[in-house]
């Protein structure tokens, strides 16, 4: 059974990626990816397609980090997204997140391991001079963290 979201030939490329990402659906990442590998750069506003996102740009690597989905955060990964690409904002304060924050806030120790294992920056600052590690509850993910180098007096003091 398909269980696809139907993507309209007019929704936008990169957002037609992103649907894909909220969906799960990682058939249709790689083909989107494959077809087209320049939207693994493209920021789009954060959250689904027709949700407000705000002023916030990301990245497809930050969705699936934030959802948590291995799955697309490896195949992302593997088609060439960058771990430690930032997110974009009209408002500088609210720029400059990574995927493994986003991983790490929503407590996603696999995808943690997989941005680890590409060589993402344990101790990088988002624009709250946060990292990753500070931003994680997740036993689990901290300990992820920790045993990549991830510094707990890095960030904002």
């Amino acid at each position: 059974m398909d269980v696809r979201l139907p993507i309209a030939e007019t929704v936008p490329p990169a957002d037609a990626l992103i649907l894909a990402i909220h969906a799960g659906d990682a058939l249709r990442v790689r083909e989107l990816v494959e077809a087209e590998p320049r939207r693994l750069h493209h920021h789009v506003p954060m959250g689904a397609p027709g949700v407000a996102g705000g002023e916030e740009l990301w990245l497809p690597l930050h969705h699936a980090a934030a959802l948590g989905d291995a799955a697309i955060v490896a195949l992302l990964l593997e088609a060439g997204a960058h771990p430690d690409a930032r997110t974009r904002a009209a408002t500088p304060d609210r720029a400059r997140a990574t995927a493994l924050h986003f991983a790490a806030a929503g407590g996603h120790a696999a995808a943690v391991g997989l941005l680890l294992d590409a060589d993402a920056e344990p101790n990088v600052l988002d624009a709250h001079g946060t990292t990753p590690l500070a931003a994680s509850d997740s036993a689990e993910v901290i300990d992820r963290l920790h045993a990549a180098g991830a510094d707990p007096r890095a960030g904002a003091a």
